[in-house]
């Protein structure tokens, strides 16, 4: 007879809810010898030899972050001192039933996460058709499960939805419902870095500040500004 009942999850290891983040005090202090050899690792760790392919730092046992930030400081400072162009993925691991919740909570809190004050990116990545289909190919994950009946590939630009520049001429509009636009999909990315301690008033200057300098510099040079959008169109069925 086989036992079908899920498997109970297992307690970590660590005590929970941020309890062990704000009681690892030895921890931290135990590892601040080994900073030096972070430094010196930043410093000679050999660069990918495409200056915007990533490099990425793995952080094996990394529990609720508290110890984790001055390390990723350092690890950080030293590659961007090298080649601030080069883009830095940070991987934090550990056992399924670590805490991660409080992990999560420290990297949201500006006043508390290592990528505090440094410049804020919005990556972006455009599939190529063949990445879209790649999945319903033979040894791909979704082959045999699913089929691709018929698809279609469209490269289209803002100014189907925001014509006014590129039928008027008007670059003005344009720009004021282009940067609403914009500021709809990256307020919320961008300034949750502001520090929370900040007066309210003062994070609303900030804010109105950027999308007002946004603003003007889309209606200098609309065509620039105008993205282009890449759409893959997949009608897929289960097979038979």
């Amino acid at each position: 007879m086989v036992n079908t009942e899920p498997t109970p999850p297992k307690a970590s290891v660590m005590a929970g809810r941020g309890y062990y983040s704000r009681h690892s005090e030895p921890q931290g202090a135990a590892a601040a010898p080994g900073f030096g050899y972070l430094a010196a690792a930043a410093a000679a760790v050999p660069l990918p030899a495409e200056r915007f392919a990533p490099i990425t730092i793995a952080d094996y046992g990394c529990a609720g972050g508290t110890n984790e930030v001055r390390p990723m400081e350092i690890l950080l400072e030293g590659l961007r001192t090298r080649r601030p162009s080069t883009p830095i993925n940070v991987l934090h691991t550990d056992l399924p039933e670590n805490d991660f919740g409080s992990l999560f909570a420290l990297l949201a809190d500006p006043a508390r996460s290592y990528p505090t004050g440094r410049e804020p990116v919005y990556p972006t990545w455009n599939r190529t058709l063949a990445e879209f289909l790649a999945p319903f190919e033979p040894g791909g994950a979704l082959s045999g499960a699913l089929e691709v009946v018929e698809h279609r590939f469209d490269i289209t630009d803002d100014a189907r939805a925001y014509p006014q520049f590129a039928s008027d001429g008007d670059a003005e509009t344009f720009a004021a419902a282009y940067t609403a636009f914009a500021r709809a999909i990256t307020e919320p990315s961008f300034f949750r870095w502001l520090r929370t301690d900040r007066p309210s008033g003062e994070r609303d200057r900030i804010i109105a500040d950027f999308y007002r300098d946004l603003q003007a510099r889309i209606a200098a040079d609309p065509v620039t500004a105008t993205c282009h959008w890449r759409v893959a169109t997949l009608r897929i069925r289960r097979p038979a």
